[in-house]
């Protein structure tokens, strides 16, 4: 029995509509709550997720790797350029599929990180791939 009384099958049940919801293409948490919730996901940002999934450019990383490319320009990182301009001026990231190690999507021409930066409405892609809203 859980702490509120009941036997935990609310718990089971929220569970099996969050597994739902991610094979429904809900890719965060803050998504699959928002689909718990009945909230819709911006059109802006649904489209922009498909766009970067299927791009040729996207890459994953894993955590240690996003790190050292990040600590190998931090020498260069100034609060008047900041760490963006920094890691443009790395060549093009290799190509890498996801797997239980690389599970950071990133972009290989502007080093974003894609989960974070196709949130930010007045983000823009590099290669003009997003659609103007």
């Amino acid at each position: 029995m859980g702490c509120c009384g009941k036997t935990g099958r609310h718990i089971e049940d929220a569970g099996s509509m969050a597994k739902k919801y991610a094979a429904a293409g809900a890719t965060t948490a803050r998504e699959v709550k928002a689909r718990l919730l009945g909230q819709p996901i911006p059109q802006w940002l649904q489209e922009r997720s498909e766009i970067c999934n299927a791009c040729e450019h996207c890459t994953w990383l894993s955590r240690s790797e996003y790190m050292r490319l990040i600590v190998r320009n931090q020498s260069q990182v100034t609060e008047s350029n900041g760490i963006e301009s920094v890691l443009l001026s790395e060549q093009t990231l290799r190509i890498y599929p996801k797997d239980k190690t690389r599970t950071m999507q990133v972009c290989a021409v502007c080093k974003c990180w894609l989960p974070a930066a196709i949130r930010v409405p007045e983000k823009r892609c590099e290669l003009a791939k997003w659609p103007a809203e």
